[in-house]
C-alpha cells in the first residue's frame, strides 16, 4: 500500500504527500499515469494498468468504494488498487508552536470567534478543536465551502500549505 501511495502522490506538494515521501524514502515510486487530483480529498491514477485511488474515506465513497469509519481521532489515508482497499496510512498532526498563541490572541486580545474549517473527518477535527481551543469547528469542508463561508461571514481566513491555496484564491477572487 505504501508503494502505491508514494507513486500516486509523487507529483503532489501537500503535507500528506510530503509525509508519505519522507516515510517511504527508501522506496522508488512506480510510474503513475493519468493522475487526477481532487483537492483535499484524494488522487486517482493508473499504475501498471490498474486503477489506484489514494485519499479520504469520503473520497473513496464518492468513487463507490465502501470503507468503514474509524472511531479514532487520527487521519486515515486509504489506498485502493483495482477498486479494493489494500491498506491505509495513519497520519498524526504536529501543531506548530505559535498556533496556540495566535489563536489565544485572536480570541482574547481581538475578541474574535475562532472556527476551524477542515477537510478532515469529524473525530480528527473535534480533537484539533479541543487541543488548539477553537470556539467552533466544521469537518469535511471543501475549498469551495471554506471560501463561501469566509466571504459570506466577512471573516479572516488563515490557511496553511498547498491544500489551502485553492480556498485562499477563491476568497481573494470574491
Amino acid at each position: 500500500a505504501l508503494l502505491y501511495a508514494l507513486s500516486a502522490l509523487q507529483t503532489e506538494n501537500n503535507h500528506i504527500a510530503k509525509a508519505v515521501r519522507a516515510y517511504a524514502k527508501d522506496l522508488s515510486p512506480l510510474q503513475a499515469n493519468e493522475i487526477a487530483v481532487t483537492p483535499c480529498m484524494g488522487v486517482s491514477c493508473i499504475i501498471e494498468d490498474k486503477s489506484v485511488l489514494v485519499g479520504s474515506r469520503r473520497y473513496l465513497k464518492d468513487n463507490s468504494i465502501a470503507v468503514e469509519e474509524m472511531n479514532d481521532s487520527l487521519s486515515h489515508i486509504y489506498v485502493c488498487l483495482g477498486g479494493e482497499v489494500i491498506g491505509y496510512l495513519i497520519l498524526g498532526f504536529e501543531i506548530r508552536k505559535n498556533t496556540f498563541g495566535a489563536i489565544a490572541e485572536l480570541k482574547n486580545d481581538l475578541e474574535l470567534t475562532t472556527e476551524l474549517l477542515s477537510s478532515d473527518e469529524g473525530a480528527v477535527v473535534t480533537e484539533l478543536k479541543k487541543q488548539i481551543k477553537f470556539d467552533k469547528a466544521i469537518s469535511g469542508a471543501s475549498p469551495k465551502f471554506k471560501a463561501e463561508k469566509v466571504s459570506k461571514e466577512n471573516a479572516i481566513y488563515v490557511g496553511h500549505e498547498v491544500n489551502d491555496s485553492q480556498a485562499l484564491s477563491l476568497v481573494s477572487d470574491s
